[in-house]
């Protein structure tokens, strides 16, 4: 019975020491929906722009959404980017206050090899470095990349 609770007590204090380096890595932004939208429209030569926020849901919960390549919301992503390119193509913008959230989105609906998106451009909206990682990935699955520093910006 002892030794149940000492292991038990190694679970609880390993998942405390997981959460607190998560809360403290866990990179947020402001984002100026504003600055967003006119960069956006810059960057497309489509009329036709649709545009995702991802959803943090604290330190926690982007963990593991990021571990699980963004779960339901790259598949909401995916079955966004295949109707606009059934629709003829056009501009999605990704983005979150959590950057490496919107990117783990992104690479979970582009994740299948079999994936071509005709006449679509993908907008990441995030850090730099990350945008870096993203961009071979977008433009091997067929689509356009541009990218949104939110770094930068302030509500």
């Amino acid at each position: 019975m002892r030794k149940k609770i000492n292991t038990l007590a190694t679970y609880i204090g390993l998942l405390g020491v997981t959460l607190l380096t998560a809360c403290s890595t866990t990179s947020h932004y402001d984002i100026s929906k504003e600055y967003v939208a006119l960069q956006a429209a810059i960057l497309s030569n489509s009329q036709h722009i649709k545009y995702i926020e991802i959803p943090s849901h604290g330190a926690a919960g982007d963990s593991m959404a990021i571990a699980m390549k963004g779960a339901g919301n790259a598949a909401s992503l995916r079955k966004a980017l295949v109707e606009l390119s059934d629709e003829g193509g056009g501009t999605i913008v990704v983005t979150s206050t959590n950057p490496a959230l919107s990117k783990a989105v992104i690479e979970g609906a582009i994740s299948e090899k079999q994936s071509m998106f005709a006449n679509t451009m993908l907008i990441y909206a995030g850090g730099p470095s990350l945008s870096m990682e993203l961009k071979p990935l977008i433009l091997q699955s067929g689509m356009e990349y541009g990218f949104i520093d939110i770094t930068k910006t302030k509500k």
